[in-house]
């Protein structure tokens, strides 16, 4: 599944294939982001954030806690020190000649995966995802 957004030049894309119980990941199919409408030849901040099995998943982690109904002030830090939401990918790319901008994204089953795409600068425009 997927949810995309842009505003003022800025886009976002959320890709989840997400589960209920713990279920070990295992690869899935590669998810190919394609951004248009970008301005030609600038450069743009690509950040990537993905949770899943023991990835920014506190879920999992109390649920191999045994799912206790009170939390010990250590299990509360463990599951905050899990889920710090830290970028998996950031880079810098240049959209293309034609106001595109591609990439490929690994995917795990029950992954959700967050792709945020801004400018360097203070340029807008509008942009649309494929």
């Amino acid at each position: 599944m997927q949810m995309l957004s842009a505003e003022e030049g800025n886009i976002a894309a959320v890709i989840w294939d997400f589960f209920t119980k713990i279920i070990p990941s295992h690869p899935a199919v590669p998810v190919t982001i394609k951004a248009k409408h970008l301005l030609p030849g600038v450069t743009y901040q690509v950040t990537m954030r993905r949770t899943g099995f023991h990835c920014n998943d506190a879920y999992s982690a109390y649920l191999e806690m045994g799912a206790p109904k009170d939390l010990t002030v250590a299990q509360v830090d463990r599951l905050n020190y899990l889920t710090r939401d830290l970028p998996e990918m950031q880079k810098m790319l240049k959209a293309g000649k034609d106001g595109s901008l591609q990439m490929t994204v690994p995917m795990n089953s029950n992954d959700i995966v967050l792709i945020t795409i801004q400018q360097d600068g203070e340029q807008k425009a509008v942009s649309s995802l494929n």
